[in-house]
């Protein structure tokens, strides 16, 4: 399989039970397609993953006219220069148990490309998403010592990526996720982070008002699209 065209996702694949691949690059022109779809065939692959830019007219009707479907909108957002805050709720705890960020995630996500798609087992993306936050560091909110609040993230010299980020069901509404991001950014900002970036749905409007809030600003708009064989 060509490598700069098609690439095949070994995690998904095994993880999923059938073979998927994404289309490598951000343009999609007819020739590529057609040599796409050519690997794709030849390499049994049952799902293709394709992501573009909201600003890329083309690209968008091959996409349609070669009968991918678009799964979700990707809003990208950054932030440098964070705002004064209030003081926040939240500590870093590197000791959470695995099991009670899975029961967490379970909870969450069901806004996820993968849950929308509907051709995904239910029960794998749960894992998915339980397997990825076990694996991240942590930054919870606990009330009588229940996880209510968690951030995922990872970081890269200066820069911290929010990988997962949410509050229990039962629990939102209450503005827990805005005094929770809060003092995450808060405690980064004194660990010498300077720059932090994130990736949400736009179908996700709660947590783009926490982020609006903390100041982060959208800095690209992607559509993500799927084409089954």
């Amino acid at each position: 399989m060509r490598r700069q065209l098609v690439k095949k996702l070994s995690w998904d694949s095994k993880h999923f039970g059938f073979p998927i691949a994404r289309l490598e690059g951000r343009k999609l022109s007819a020739s590529k397609m057609i040599a796409a779809r050519r690997a794709c065939l030849k390499n049994k692959i049952k799902c293709l993953y394709l992501t573009v830019g909201s600003d890329d007219p083309e690209s968008i009707r091959q996409a349609e006219k070669n009968g991918f479907e678009l799964i979700g909108v990707r809003q990208s957002f950054e932030l440098s220069e964070p705002r004064k805050l209030a003081k926040g709720i939240g500590k870093m705890d590197e000791k959470v148990d695995p099991s009670e960020l899975k029961k967490m995630s379970w909870l969450l996500y069901r806004d996820s490309r993968f849950y929308r798609d509907g051709r995904f087992p239910p029960k794998r993306v749960d894992e998915m998403f339980g397997l990825w936050a076990a694996k991240l560091k942590t930054f919870v909110f606990r009330e009588r010592r229940e996880i209510i609040g968690f951030v995922g993230w990872s970081s890269s010299g200066k820069k911290v990526r929010i990988e997962l980020f949410g509050v229990h069901p039962l629990h939102q509404g209450k503005g827990i996720g805005k005094k929770l991001l809060a003092r995450f950014l808060s405690n980064m900002r004194h660990k010498g982070y300077s720059h932090f970036e994130t990736v949400t749905q736009g179908s996700n409007i709660p947590a783009i008002r926490v982020y609006e809030y903390a100041g982060f600003r959208i800095n690209e708009t992607q559509l993500d699209y799927h084409k089954w064989f």
